[in-house]
């Protein structure tokens, strides 16, 4: 399970990486955009789409971090009132749901993002597919956040 462990940490601070460098560039961007825009009225025409695109990526890999530490909506006023194995219970079952929820986005981001291999974006020329790939991406890591606490509940039984 050592090896288990590592690979979530590593995968962790890789999302944690990328999210913080993102959100760095988007402002910078929309900072270089504003100056340019309005200091000397030449506005970026890819400005807009990049941070667009790079909000999209960012949401996504934020959705991992903020599942691994419990920050999306959950059941907490129901887990809070039920005794220690009914909890385990409750959180097996959210987390198989979310599974095959995950699972469904994966199926289909991938669909997606091969579907729209061949289209380009109008500004940067950027193929879409790679857009669209932040879908099952992020998906996947949050089916590996899902796996982790799944194990981490049976790890307390023990």
């Amino acid at each position: 399970m050592k090896i288990w462990q590592k690979i979530t940490s590593f995968i962790e601070r890789l999302a944690k990486l990328a999210v913080g460098t993102s959100l760095f560039v988007i402002v910078v961007i929309a900072g270089l955009q504003i100056f340019c825009r309005f200091i000397w009225k030449i506005p970026l025409i890819w400005s807009e789409e990049l941070l667009r695109y790079l909000f999209i990526w960012t949401s996504f890999l934020g959705a991992s971090l903020a599942l691994k530490y419990g920050e999306h909506i959950g059941l907490e006023f129901f887990k809070s009132s039920l005794p220690e194995k009914s909890k385990q219970i409750l959180i097996l079952i959210n987390e198989s749901l979310i599974l095959i929820f995950l699972a469904v986005i994966i199926k289909e981001g991938v669909h997606l993002s091969i579907f729209n291999l061949s289209q380009l974006s109008p500004a940067m020329r950027i193929p879409m597919g790679c857009i669209y790939l932040a879908i099952p991406f992020g998906a996947l890591l949050m089916v590996i956040e899902c796996l982790n606490s799944i194990i981490n509940e049976f790890r307390k039984r023990e």
